[in-house]
């Protein structure tokens, strides 16, 4: 009897092992994955194979047979510093933070080539103190919000790290402010904004990936302002 029950639970043990190593599978990032995971690379490669059939038509591509109809969409959120400007700073010498938030989804794929439509929030602020006769001191500073609606490439490498370019457009609205700590006088205006970015993209998992890069922000407010701002971002895919 003792070794009927040994011998079932050897069984029981061994049939387990073999069906958790079959629900695994090897990720983009060259990792073996199991359960959820699994199932979000398996649906990962059928949406590759769909859109493979269906390069100029993604809706069709995505419908059907995965309960991950919609992967390849994305939410991102991006953080980056000004490193240099010109007319963009209130004095030319911009040092400050920018931050970005939106959501990407996928328009075609053209053997390993893929385009995507982004659109994204950018949030950007500079500010500093100058001093004129002591004891007077003068803040300025300005922000601006810019609502971007871009197209992206990317270039599948068949590896964890690909390229991207991107390039868009939207409204901007610029506003800056002097203050002597009593009075304060403040303006802000509608403009004409542009983005280029260009960087790498690392895939950790199918799910999550994160990327660095360059990015410059232009504006067609009183002249042609500019940021150049270096990059680092997280998207959740889905």
């Amino acid at each position: 009897m003792f070794r009927t029950i040994l011998a079932v639970t050897s069984l029981l043990t061994a049939t387990s092992a073999f069906a958790q190593d079959k629900d695994c599978i090897e990720n983009i990032a060259g990792k073996v994955v199991c359960g959820s995971d699994a199932d979000a690379v398996r649906a990962r490669i059928r949406a590759e194979a769909r859109y493979a059939e269906n390069p100029d038509n993604p809706a069709k591509a995505r419908r059907s047979g995965s309960v991950y109809n919609n992967f390849g969409q994305s939410l991102f959120v991006r953080g980056g510093y000004i490193f240099a400007a010109h007319s963009g700073g209130v004095s030319d010498q911009a040092s400050a933070p920018m931050f970005a938030v939106g959501y990407r989804a996928p328009m075609s794929r053209f053997g390993r080539n893929r385009w995507n439509f982004e659109t994204e929030v950018v949030y950007a602020r500079d500010s500093e103190d100058i001093v004129l006769i002591p004891p007077t001191t003068l803040t300025l500073s300005g922000y601006a919000i810019t609502g971007l609606a871009s197209v992206r490439w990317e270039y599948d490498t068949r590896s964890a790290i690909s390229p991207f370019i991107s390039a868009g457009v939207g409204p901007t609205y610029a506003r800056a402010k002097v203050s002597d700590g009593i009075t304060e006088i403040a303006d802000g205006e509608w403009a004409f904004g542009y983005s280029g970015r260009a960087g790498l993209e690392a895939h950790l998992s199918d799910r999550v990936s994160m990327e660095a890069g360059y990015r410059y922000l232009g504006a067609t407010n009183s002249g042609t302002a500019g940021l150049h701002t270096g990059e680092v971002g997280l998207n959740l895919n889905f």
